[in-house]
């Protein structure tokens, strides 16, 4: 049987060194779940921020990790395999780094990256067209 093999633009990505994770940083499916991920968690903060405003005593802990669990479960699914383990150990995805909560983090790095390889693809495609249409004369 033949083979054939293209380019799909599948990255892998160590995340700081913990874990690693495939994507296509150019693929709006993945970007569309991303943004959609971010506007959960998000709201998902300020719940937080909500419920840790009312509690007292061992309430601030008991809603602390459940609210850890349910924002791992949702990054975990962003790459549909459980990343939080590796990446935060047991770290609370809401402890903040930079000034900012480290889940934000990973999605903002995630952000980053992507509007840098679309840059770069963009710049590649014209003159990779170029020569395609130049080698069958099209």
């Amino acid at each position: 049987m033949g083979e054939i093999n293209f380019s799909t633009g599948l990255t892998e990505y160590s995340l700081n060194g913990c874990c690693q994770v495939a994507f296509n940083p150019t693929d709006s499916a993945f970007a569309g779940k991303l943004a959609k991920l971010f506007g959960e968690l998000d709201e998902k903060q300020e719940a937080f921020r909500r419920e840790l405003e009312q509690a007292e005593g061992d309430a601030l802990f008991d809603i602390s990790r459940r609210m850890d669990s349910q924002m791992r479960a949702l990054l975990d699914g962003l790459f549909d395999k459980p990343i939080c383990g590796e990446l935060f150990g047991d770290m609370n995805v809401y402890a903040l780094a930079g000034g900012l909560p480290v889940w934000a983090n990973l999605l903002l790095a995630l952000i980053d990256e992507m509007g840098e390889s679309f840059e770069e693809q963009r710049q590649l495609a014209d003159p990779a067209l170029a020569r395609h249409l130049a080698k069958y004369r099209l």
